[in-house]
């Protein structure tokens, strides 16, 4: 499907360089001037790509935590792991209160940092929340 927009994208551009008029071209492909002019500025933007999607993912997040945040969080976790402990966000958000982080990151937020860096969450060697043990 992509390669059909591309497709029509390119050929209306070719049109108009031959001397078609936008009305008409978008009339005969079922498009607004709007999507004409669009692609129209993107080919005189003169990237050999024009045709092609862009990405609609902002540029950047300003409300992400900080680098020293996640770095923090991931070093915390390591921490609680190598002592056997549990090492989900909530036993991260106590050990980050102990250590004195102000302002600590919310439960969730450690969450997303975690599931970001694709770190397993939970406790060690099958246990539950609760803490019994699910091994026999």
């Amino acid at each position: 499907m992509a390669k059909d927009e591309e497709w029509e994208r390119r050929r209306a551009i070719d049109r108009f360089l031959r001397g078609e008029s936008p009305s008409a071209i978008c009339g005969s492909m079922g498009h607004s001037r709007h999507w004409f002019y669009t692609w129209l500025e993107r080919y005189r933007g003169g990237d050999a790509q024009w045709f092609g999607e862009r990405s609609r993912r902002p540029h950047s997040n300003p409300r992400r935590s900080s680098k020293e945040i996640e770095e923090i969080v991931m070093m915390v976790r390591l921490s609680l792991y190598n002592r056997g402990l549990f090492h989900g966000a909530q036993a991260i958000r106590w050990e980050l209160d102990e250590l004195g982080v102000k302002p600590p990151p919310s439960v969730r937020t450690i969450n997303r940092i975690l599931v970001r860096h694709e770190l397993p969450i939970g406790a060690p060697g099958g246990t539950s929340r609760r803490g019994a043990s699910t091994r026999h």
